[in-house]
């Protein structure tokens, strides 16, 4: 468990907003690409807090609101869902084990892309939409969660000053 303080908190969110402006169009697949705000939800409610994910759920969800082309609200609204349903899991689920880990973020991740699929289907009125915007969040996902050995540590190094490997759970001086 890590502890972060707000200055913490908004260099991470701040320097993943920023890498995943200039990084993610490089590394996009066919116009699937990881969200890299997301794995930061999901490592805080995996290693800061999970009774506080929502929250940050909210933030982070109202930052890529504001600066997406979407309807203002379904990031928010899909983030805090999905912040929600981490919170009442995580409490019961231990989060240390790497296989957890993954399986937990890639749940994590395809409930939120889900939710966003069903909000765009309920706007456009739409099962085509759904269906197109449900696989391409499987491959969002699924992308999303392959990001997670490599962003992780860095999430860890910034909030505990220290470097850290979540597979081997031990220090790397």
């Amino acid at each position: 468990m890590f502890r972060l303080s707000t200055a913490k908190l908004i260099l991470i969110v701040s320097l993943t907003f920023f890498a995943s402006l200039f990084f993610l169009p490089f590394i996009a697949i066919r116009g699937i690409k990881p969200d890299w705000l997301l794995l930061f939800v999901i490592f805080y409610s995996f290693r800061v807090s999970w009774k506080q994910a929502p929250l940050v759920a909210i933030g982070v969800g109202i930052l890529k609101d504001i600066l997406s082309l979407r309807m203002f609200g379904i990031e928010t609204f899909a983030l805090v869902s999905a912040g929600i349903l981490a919170s009442f899991v995580m409490g019961v689920v231990e989060r240390e084990e790497s296989v957890i880990l993954m399986t937990g973020a890639f749940l994590y991740s395809l409930f939120y892309e889900w939710v966003c699929a069903a909000e765009y289907a309920f706007i456009s009125r739409s099962f085509a939409v759904f269906s197109e915007q449900a696989v391409c969040g499987f491959w969002n996902s699924l992308y999303t969660v392959l990001f997670l050995p490599l962003i992780f540590p860095v999430f860890e190094r910034i909030a505990a000053g220290r470097r850290t490997s979540i597979f081997a759970g031990r220090e790397i001086r």
